[in-house]
């Protein structure tokens, strides 16, 4: 229930309860993460949310008993799987059913749970053209299949599972868990570094600190940064070909998306942001433990809010290292820039209370 009220969001749950004035509302709808509005008014769009969580909720239970769960393991695997969560109810996660429907089931709603709610809101309008033509779809649609076929095709040509149709059973879950940031594992890190070859688990780590959609359960640098940076670059090498030349800026994003060169700027400075913590976080964690592979593939984990582990944390690690991945969930849960804004803050009402007692 903790996780399902999360990938919902604590803030957001209680502008839904709580009465306060617009100004009010506005400030806490953004410091949970949020911009996109499906309503003129945030308290209207809030509750639209709701209901389309409500709803997904229903879907979810009814594709987890169609898989063949009992009712309990149905709504338990819902909620941990579209709020993206992932907590399990057996230490060997969902490979404890062995099940590949169950599996199935679980991928759509981990799926279901990393795309934006306003995007969501458009299928519910029927406004297909709209939801397929947006960035995110367009991100989501590329990399999720893109990375699939390059994990299943490794497994394949390295024979891990016998046949065809396990190594991409098994390699479509993988990926999925860990770019919807959910960690319900079919697989575990021993076997993924033992077995299985080099570049898939390259690409698990990719996937974790990309994440899902904006307005989503899902963490990670998130599918709307991906496309702004990756359209950027592109705008960029057209104004070097075409020197001189009006280079129309422009994405198709819900009820439009205003880009200009400060949307640029922080969006590059927010990835940029978001590696740098990630590379300063490895090196912490690696004067501790001396296995790269196990460390990039945690920290990944830790920020992205995933839930798969390497085994490196556990309870006898040093208290240092334990607050280190405290601080990186709790960056990867509220993204940085509120982070950022509370300590500059911080800082700024210590430094004036210093100077005013001088």
């Amino acid at each position: 229930m903790t996780q399902w009220i999360g990938g919902l969001g604590i803030i957001f749950t209680m502008i839904i309860i709580l009465r306060s004035s617009g100004t009010s509302i506005m400030r806490l709808y953004n410091a949970e993460g949020r911009s996109e509005r499906i309503l003129p008014s945030i308290r209207n769009t809030s509750k639209i949310i709701l209901y389309i969580y409500l709803f997904l909720t229903v879907v979810g239970v009814f594709l987890f008993i169609i898989s063949g769960l009992p009712l309990f393991d149905s709504i338990f695997y819902t909620f941990v799987s579209l709020s993206t969560g992932g907590f399990a109810l057996n230490s060997n996660s969902i490979l404890y059913y062995n099940n590949g429907w169950v599996e199935l089931a679980a991928m759509v709603v981990m799926i279901l749970g990393s795309i934006n709610f306003a995007l969501v809101y458009l299928l519910f309008k029927r406004k297909f053209r709209e939801f397929f033509n947006d960035i995110e779809t367009k991100v989501a649609i590329i990399i999720i299949p893109l990375f699939i076929i390059i994990v299943s095709v490794a497994l394949i040509e390295f024979n891990v599972y016998g046949n065809i149709s396990e190594n991409i059973r098994f390699g479509a879950f993988q990926i999925v868990s860990a770019i919807s940031t959910t960690g319900l594992q079919t697989v575990f890190y021993p076997e993924i570094l033992n077995s299985w070859p080099a570049i898939t688990f390259f690409i698990i780590i990719i996937s974790m600190i990309i994440g899902g959609g904006s307005g989503s359960t899902s963490g990670g640098i998130k599918w709307l940064r991906i496309g702004l940076l990756f359209k950027a670059i592109f705008w960029q090498i057209k104004s070097f070909l075409l020197p001189g030349a009006v280079i129309p800026k422009k994405i198709n994003h819900f009820q439009g998306l205003k880009v200009n060169n400060d949307l640029l700027r922080i969006t590059g400075l927010f990835i940029f942001l978001y590696i740098f913590v990630y590379v300063i976080s490895v090196l912490i964690v690696l004067s501790y433990y001396n296995n790269l592979s196990q460390v990039l593939f945690e920290i990944a984990s830790a920020m992205g809010n995933v839930g798969l582990t390497s085994g490196i944390l556990t309870p006898n690690s040093p208290d240092f290292i334990k607050i280190v991945f405290m601080i990186d969930f709790w960056l990867g849960r509220l993204e940085i820039w509120p982070v950022l804004l509370v300590l500059f803050m911080g800082l700024a009402t210590i430094k004036d209370k210093l100077r005013f007692n001088h």
